[in-house]
C-alpha cells in the first residue's frame, strides 16, 4: 500500500528567513523571540483524556471519549478529536479458583506456627491444621 501525500511543507530556506527576519520592526523581532522561548520552555497540558467504556446485552464493548481532547502548549491550543472503538463478542474471564492451593497453604502455615510456638501436644497440630486449612478456604472464597 503507497501513501500519497495531500499536502506537504517545505521548510524556509536560510534566505527565505533573512527576507522575513528583515521585515520586521525591533519591537517584532522581540515577540518573535519571546514566542518561541515560551514555547520552548512550556510543558504540554492535555486536558479532557477520559474514556467512557460500554458493555452492551450482545457482548460488544464500545469505548469512546468522554469530550474532546484540549493540548495547550505555551501560547497554542489544539483540539483533539479522539475516535471511538468498538470490540464485538468481548468476554471477561471468569476468576478461577484455585481452593486447593489455598487449603494447603493455609494447613502448612498453621502447623509451621503451631511448631514454633514449641507446641508437644499433637491435638493442637490437628486443630491449628483444620483452623489454617478452613482459614485459607475461606481467604480463597471471599477473593
Amino acid at each position: 500500500m503507497t501513501a500519497i501525500p495531500v499536502w506537504t511543507y517545505e521548510p524556509l530556506t536560510d534566505e527565505e528567513i533573512k527576507v522575513y527576519w528583515n521585515t520586521l520592526t525591533e519591537e517584532e523581532k522581540i515577540e518573535e523571540i519571546r514566542k518561541l522561548d515560551i514555547l520552548e520552555h512550556s510543558l504540554p497540558v492535555i486536558e479532557g483524556l477520559e474514556y467512557i467504556a460500554l458493555l452492551t446485552e450482545d457482548g460488544d464493548l464500545i469505548i469512546y471519549p468522554k469530550s474532546i481532547i484540549n493540548l495547550s502548549v505555551g501560547y497554542l491550543s489544539y483540539e483533539i478529536t479522539m475516535p471511538q472503538y468498538t470490540i464485538t463478542e468481548f468476554i471477561i474471564p471468569e476468576e478461577k479458583k484455585n481452593y486447593l492451593f489455598a487449603g494447603i497453604g493455609g494447613t502448612v502455615i498453621a502447623l509451621i506456627a503451631t511448631g514454633m510456638a514449641g507446641e508437644e501436644n499433637w491435638i493442637k497440630y490437628c486443630i491449628n491444621g483444620g483452623v489454617g486449612l478452613l482459614a485459607g478456604l475461606v481467604c480463597e472464597y471471599i477473593k
